[in-house]
């Protein structure tokens, strides 16, 4: 589900520090097969990352059920992550934008999860 709002949810500059850090990224099993198959090993996806502007911002996803309602974390707060969608230079050579939804975790040491990394779908 998505929610059309024009503000992110989580600070970009912070999630590029974490992401920066040794163990401050993490990538879905999908998400790092979707990269791949765009030619993107997980350091070039951690460039990316680190090169995104704020005019890359999209849009915030919320995770809901299949009725539409919310689904919430374990403290109680709704799952939102941040979508952006970065122009890389995909196999073929051509320019083209992925979808890249991301959030940043607040546990012992600030985490930047990688949760999609595709092409944009019709």
């Amino acid at each position: 589900m998505v929610n059309t709002t024009s503000i992110p949810r989580f600070n970009l500059k912070a999630m590029q520090l974490a992401a920066g850090l040794k163990d401050g990224l993490s990538i879905t099993s999908r998400a790092r097969q979707d990269a791949e198959n765009l030619g993107k090993d997980f350091e070039e996806v951690r460039k990316i990352v680190l090169g995104l502007r704020p005019s890359d911002f999209d849009h915030v996803w919320i995770k809901r059920d299949e009725k539409k309602r919310l689904i919430l974390n374990a403290q109680g707060k709704e799952i939102a992550m941040d979508v952006y969608s970065p122009r890389i230079v995909a196999p073929n050579g051509e320019e083209c934008s992925v979808y890249l939804k991301l959030m940043l975790t607040a546990t012992a040491i600030a985490i930047t999860s990688i949760q999609s990394f595709h092409q944009h779908r019709k």
